[in-house]
């Protein structure tokens, strides 16, 4: 991946933005978006607009999650590498206008496009690769230490399958 690590502007707006609570949404509530979507204009547009804002809320939570995790496993080198893609996928997210028209929506499809389908696939290893690094730079991980672990990544990975269930609810067409 090699990415830089995000600037300190882009960490004070990471933490702003994490500040704010995600909005729930039920798989029933993006399929109708997505029916919808496909037959009013209108209604692509509201919805770019939400995940304008949506994405921004839950990529900075994933990006600094990534950074608070336990024992040192934020230090690892490939863990940093994922916390710095997210950094700049909210840079990204960040940088884009607000969403007014439909050719503001088609743009920032694109964005979403360029961000998530190919450069997304590889976190799943990287984090992988980053466990297993702790784990032999250590004699032994208690089982208290590895339920933090655990419990730290499963929280991790639920909020990324929400995050990429609302990236691509809009983009099917």
């Amino acid at each position: 991946m090699r990415i830089p690590p995000p600037t300190e502007a882009t960490v004070a707006l990471l933490k702003q933005w994490s500040l704010r609570s995600p909005t729930p949404v039920a798989l029933t509530d993006l399929f109708k978006a997505g029916l919808l979507a496909n037959e009013d204009e209108g209604q692509r547009i509201r919805n770019a607009r939400f995940l304008h804002t949506e994405l921004r809320i839950r990529v900075a939570n994933r990006c600094l999650e990534l950074g608070r995790l336990p024992l040192g496993l934020n230090t690892r080198k490939p863990i940093q590498e994922v916390r710095n893609y997210y950094g700049q996928i909210f840079e990204r997210l960040d940088a884009q206008p607000f969403v007014g028209t439909r050719a503001d929506e088609d743009a920032f499809t694109e964005v979403l496009k360029s961000l998530i389908l190919t450069p997304h696939a590889g976190v799943i290893g990287m984090v992988a690769l980053g466990v297993r690094e702790f784990k032999q730079s250590r004699q032994e991980v208690s089982p208290p230490d590895l339920d933090l672990i655990d419990w730290h990544l499963n929280r991790f990975f639920m909020a990324r399958i929400g995050l990429r269930s609302v990236f691509f609810e809009p983009r099917e067409r």
